[in-house]
């Protein structure tokens, strides 16, 4: 009777885990939602709000798939800045993009730096 039991808890275990495309999605979206939301503050209404989009993306990203180069792309991504002008120009982004991340499809270029005087003012933009 015991290795029944025994395997009907193997079975359990393993049909209730998540594939490998849902754990890499479950591992992407909170990474990707946590560099554009940035550090700040949050209200209880934008905290639903993130969580709802993180539900839904996870859903699609794991209907879409994703490849482990493409986890590796994103999890690469230290800063809300890397998030719009490296993420965009990895490999495996460019080869397949996920519908679920919205980033640009190009890197954007870099701002243009400004000088300050010392009076606090800043000059015009430098080409």
């Amino acid at each position: 009777m015991q290795p029944i039991l025994c395997f009907l808890v193997i079975a359990a275990v393993v049909g209730c885990s998540p594939s490998p495309e849902r754990r890499r999605c479950q591992q992407a979206v909170p990474h990707v939602i946590r560099m554009a939301a940035g550090n700040g503050p949050i209200s209880d209404g934008e905290r639903a709000v993130i969580a709802a989009a993180e539900k839904a993306s996870i859903e699609r990203c794991s209907a879409e798939g994703l490849s482990e180069d493409q986890l590796r792309c994103i999890l690469a991504v230290g800063s809300p800045d890397e998030l719009l002008t490296k993420l965009p120009s990895c490999p495996a982004i460019v080869a397949k993009r996920p519908s679920w991340l919205t980033v640009p499809p190009h890197p954007l270029p870099p701002l243009p730096s400004t000088t300050t005087t010392g009076s606090g003012s800043s000059s015009a933009p430098t080409p």
